[in-house]
């Protein structure tokens, strides 16, 4: 049996002003999730949740190939620049 790790589940934790602003552009926005398209841009990053149900918090998902601190970085930077 041979147990791999696959990816990495991460939280990030939003003062609610900043939180309720991302809410406030998905709701405007008609088509494609802006939130979900920024960080899907990013190469192994997936968001999995970001709906209030656990705080104001962004919940992503990076493939273990890709979470490196410049993936991690490329991430903050596209959350402050929406």
């Amino acid at each position: 049996m041979i147990l791999r790790k696959l990816s990495t589940r991460y939280a990030i934790d939003l003062p609610i002003d900043r939180f309720m602003e991302l809410l406030e552009l998905v709701a405007n926005t008609e088509g494609a999730d802006p939130v979900e398209a920024a960080l899907e841009a990013i190469e192994g990053v997936r968001l999995t949740a970001m709906n209030g149900h656990f705080g104001a918090s962004v919940f992503i998902e990076i493939d273990d190939e890709n979470d490196t601190p410049r993936t991690r970085f490329l991430v903050a930077e596209a959350l402050a620049d929406l």
